[in-house]
């Protein structure tokens, strides 16, 4: 049995409707029907016609963050000597999770050392 621990299915969610609403407002904010947002709608709207630049800059540092915290846990993983398959998985699920994944192969790191 290998040493890679899945995040619960509702990380997967809220961070991927959280990424796909910020590159949406970032790049392509006439595709939103903001009318069936309500006030989140009127936000969104005000953020990716008024700031888009910001908007932008948001979300390319969020994908670098998630970059370096998947290259961190890479040499994490590599140094605990874990097999090639878990460290592949612990690496892909931390790029698109980050923090929440993170912390669950910290959890496995303090068990291992």
């Amino acid at each position: 049995m290998g040493t890679f621990r899945r995040v619960p299915l509702a990380y997967f969610v809220v961070t991927g409707i959280g990424m796909t609403t910020l590159a949406a407002v970032a790049f392509v904010p006439h595709w939103i029907p903001y009318a069936y947002l309500g006030p989140v709608g009127d936000f969104l709207h005000y953020l990716g016609y008024n700031c888009n630049t910001l908007m932008r800059i948001i979300f390319y540092v969020a994908w670098g963050v998630h970059a370096l915290e998947a290259i961190y846990a890479y040499t994490l993983s590599r140094r605990l000597d874990l097999s090639m398959e878990d460290v592949f998985k612990w690496t892909g699920q931390t790029f698109l999770l980050g923090f929440p994944s993170l912390l669950r192969l910290r959890a496995v790191a303090k068990k291992k050392l």
